[in-house]
């Protein structure tokens, strides 16, 4: 080994090895499942917090593109629209004047 760089090669084939049976056992099942589910709490919180603390009430679901069905039909954006908005800001406006 004093002579030739066979320890270097050794350490990097032995390298190259562990990281290849590492990936290979990340992306069994169970890991799989449980990096998932870690994400997914992740997501849920990072969103629900802020809204939480100004106060409002909300359920936040944080699916993976694979969870979801062609099937499902849910409303993803359930904000007014600007011309809801305005009208309903006129209509104030309109019983302050009276």
């Amino acid at each position: 080994m004093a002579l030739t760089d066979s320890e270097e090669r050794l350490d990097a084939a032995n390298r190259a090895a562990g990281q290849k049976e590492l990936v290979r056992q990340a992306r069994e099942p169970a890991p799989m499942r449980l990096a998932r589910d870690a994400t997914r709490r992740a997501v849920e919180r990072s969103f629900a917090m802020p809204l939480r603390a100004t106060g409002m009430e909300v359920t936040v679901e944080a699916l993976f593109p694979d969870e979801r069905s062609s099937t499902d039909r849910e409303r993803w954006d359930v904000s007014k629209s600007i011309e809801q908005v305005l009208r309903e800001r006129a209509e104030r406006e309109g019983d302050r004047t009276k």
